[in-house]
């Protein structure tokens, strides 16, 4: 079974904002099993957005919250009816969210990895067309799975955080952003990661 299933997706919500959307999604951590305390995990997204944009581009943001009330790490998507405003690198506003939950003692592993995996799905246009595009929570949930997923299909929970894991990826990078503690990313990114390297790092890294 996959990371995400079709109940984590939501389609055709109207939120009249950004803290209306998350809203939403801080009390389905709570109908989703992850989390105990709405307000809590509402309160951990506020202060992740009051630290750094969360919105990434062409409508896309991704959400992220890390809580002693979340106990179980987990993905939801939110596909909104209209665009609402969100910092964003391009300035667009959002109407899709994928949302991630991370428990508080897990935030230097599963935290990392979701938002490289994340980040790097959405900055995929390809990726980004199919699940504007659909109106199906199950295709939905087995896209994302896709990307989720390391090279042996295993979700991306499951992966060893170990050191000796991560220095098998060159660099200790996991895709174009750099997740290494140290912030010693060289990989070569494409021209828009080249452009953006310092946004990418201030935004969706290392915290």
């Amino acid at each position: 079974m996959g990371f995400v299933s079709a109940n984590q997706v939501t389609i055709g919500y109207t939120a009249a904002s950004r803290e209306d959307a998350l809203h939403y999604l801080s009390e389905q951590a709570i109908e989703l099993g992850f989390a105990d305390d709405a307000s809590a995990v509402e309160a951990a997204f506020i202060a992740r957005e009051n630290e750094a944009e969360t919105g990434l581009v062409a409508g896309f943001a991704v959400p992220h919250a890390k809580s002693d009330a979340i106990h179980t790490p987990g993905v939801a998507v939110l596909k909104l009816t209209e665009p609402v405003e969100w910092p964003s690198f391009d300035g667009v506003p959002v109407d899709v969210a994928l949302a991630l939950y991370v428990p508080a003692g897990e935030a230097g592993t599963t935290h990392l990895r979701l938002l490289s995996k994340a980040a790097v799905m959405l900055m995929d246009a390809g990726f980004r067309d199919k699940v504007r595009a659909s109106t199906d929570p199950v295709e939905i949930a087995e896209l994302i799975n896709s990307g989720l997923e390391d090279q042996n299909g295993h979700p991306v929970q499951s992966i060893d955080p170990s050191p000796r894991k991560r220095a098998a990826t060159p660099y200790g990078c996991h895709g174009p952003i750099c997740v290494s503690p140290d912030k010693t990313c060289q990989n070569k990114p494409v021209a828009f990661w080249q452009a953006n390297r310092e946004l990418f790092h201030r935004n969706l890294g290392h915290g």
